[in-house]
This record gives C-alpha cells, structure tokens and sequence, in this order.
C-alpha cells in the first residue's frame, strides 16, 4: 500500500485545527505521513498540534518562524517521504473516504499523476459536474487547468505523484500561489484524472486570506500569476481562441489594482503586457462574446495605460463593486 503524505499549513486555527486533522486521522486510508506545520502561530494552535502528535505516530509536527502558506507548504514538501503528495489547508477538512477511492485510482494506473476529486464551498460544488475522465498530454492539461472550471487551481483537492514535485516549489510571498504554478504542474505531468469519489470541504472564513480586504499588492500578485499563464498561450498556436479571454483575465487586475490607489505605479506591468496585446487576428478568432471583443478592442486602440485610466475612474465614478 502506497504512503501518501498529507501537507497541513497551519497558523492560528485554533478553532478549526482539531476538525481538520481529525478529518485526517480517521481517514478509511491509513498509510498516511501526516505532516503538521505550524508557520509562526501566536495562539494555541502550535499546542493542539503538540497534543495530536503524541497521540499518532503517523503525525510529523515542525514548528517554524511564520513565513506564509508557500514557505509552510515548502517546509512540508522537503520532509515528505510518501510515494503521493497532497495537501489540506488547516481551517478546511475532507470527507473521511476521499483519500482511499482515489489513491486506489492511482494504484490502478500507474501513468495517473495527479487525481482530483471534488471540492464544496458554501453548499456548492465547484467545477464543472463532469464524469470521471482523464486528461492527456501538456497542452489539454494547460488548456483545461486555466480555465478553472475543469482542473480547478487550488492544490488541495488533488493527490499528486511525488516526482510532480521534483523540481516544483510554491512561490514565496505570493498570493494565489496556486494559479501562478499552473504552467510548471501542466509541464511535468503526463495525465491527470478528474475523479467524482470523495470531497474535500472548502470553509469560508472572514479573516482568511482569500476572503479579506483586496488591495493593490494582492491585485499585482494575481497579475504575475495571470500573465505567467497568459504568456504560455503563445506556445500554443492552436490554443489562439483562448488568448482574448486570458488577456482579459491578467489587464483586469491592473485595473482594479488602479481602481484601488489612482496614485499607484504599475509602470512596468504595463509594459510587460504591451508586449503581449491580442493581434487583431486573435480578437476575429477568439471564442469570445461581442462585449469582450469590443473591450478589449478599445484596450488596443488607445493602448493599455491610457484605457486602464480612463476604465477605472469610470467604474469608480459608477461605485460599481471591486472584486477580484
């Protein structure tokens, strides 16, 4: 039976931890590294870690300075020692026979190196409802993993082939940390299967760091995680009907970015994208609606700095609702 190492981040979840890792314990799949790290927390939950510790020997606890979700999950990653890796944010926790139907996919097929199974947020099913499928091949896996609505960009609700990660390490101090690693995952994996077995339980929660404040920095990072995708599209000329949308996605966050502080300097992110406006071509071929084309026309015909100042005092103007 294959060991499969559960990576658990943790910085004060007091009020959650024990559900999470409780979660993981009972799980019907038992050959499991738990690896709890606790990034820096202030309250008890470095405790509760302790006491679950000394009560399973599968548990592997480190303490560390708080360095962020990327530096927990790195710390979790470089002691690892499972043939399978995954990963449970400490506040969520996973329905207790999630990791066995799909580690026994894997231990079926041996070509699989990332399964996905399903994850529910607020009562709802993300994703697309697809049958159980596999997906082949870098350019279908990239293709269908930027869209977010078949392979969906967290990391947690997948179980990944330890050799994913050889090379592959979570951007420091990067927010949506996941997006920004969809072009390296999609590069070293052959196939990836959407399971329909198990759930992994997404909890909502008012001071976590997807839900709070938008601000500029957390914009700019969202931007570097778009445009690292947007620029993998131009090795994929077949790919071309896609563009118009993928550009759309990563000169939004500028403009919210610019919506946020009119003050802000986005100098050089608007240079790195007027390298890589949409052709004309792109915009007759892409499989857009009329509204988008002519967006993002306009976009090109008064060029992206003048058009992001212009979009953003309008909206402000219109109090419409900033949003990510």
């Amino acid at each position: 039976m294959s060991l499969l190492s559960v990576i658990i981040p943790i910085y004060n979840v007091k009020d959650y931890i024990a559900r999470c890792i409780d979660s993981v314990i009972n799980q019907s799949y038992q050959n499991l590294e738990i690896i709890l790290i606790n990034d820096g927390s202030t309250d008890k939950s470095g405790d509760i870690c302790e006491v679950y510790a000394r009560s399973d020997s599968r548990i592997r606890l480190k303490h560390k300075e708080n360095g962020g979700l990327s530096s927990a999950r790195n710390a979790g990653l470089e002691i690892a020692t499972g043939d399978y890796i995954t990963f449970l944010d400490s506040d969520d926790y996973i329905d207790l026979d999630t990791y066995a139907v799909n580690m026994d996919i894997l231990n079926e097929n041996r070509t699989i190196d990332i399964v996905q199974f399903p994850v529910e947020r607020q009562n709802t099913i993300l994703g697309m409802p697809v049958k159980p499928y596999l997906i082949s091949g870098e350019k279908n896996i990239f293709a269908n993993w930027w869209r977010n609505d078949v392979i969906t960009s967290s990391v947690c609700n997948k179980i990944f082939r330890k050799k994913v990660f050889e090379t592959i390490r979570f951007p420091i101090k990067q927010t949506h940390e996941d997006h920004f690693l969809i072009v390296n995952f999609s590069e070293t994996t052959q196939n990836v299967f959407l399971s329909d077995k198990g759930c992994y339980h997404y909890v909502v929660r008012d001071d976590s760091i997807t839900t709070s404040t938008i601000t500029v920095e957390k914009c700019i990072d969202f931007f570097k995680a778009h445009m690292r995708v947007y620029k993998k599209f131009y090795s994929y000329k077949d790919l071309r009907r896609y563009r118009l949308t993928a550009f759309s996605r990563v000169y939004r966050k500028l403009v919210t970015a610019k919506r946020i502080d009119r003050n802000t300097n986005l100098k050089m992110y608007i240079e790195e994208i007027r390298k890589y406006m949409p052709k004309w071509k792109d915009i007759v071929c892409a499989e857009s609606d009329i509204k988008e084309k002519i967006w993002i026309s306009c976009v090109k015909i008064i060029g992206p700095k003048h058009f992001m100042n212009l979009y953003s005092g309008y909206l402000n103007s219109k109090e419409v609702e900033i949003s990510l």
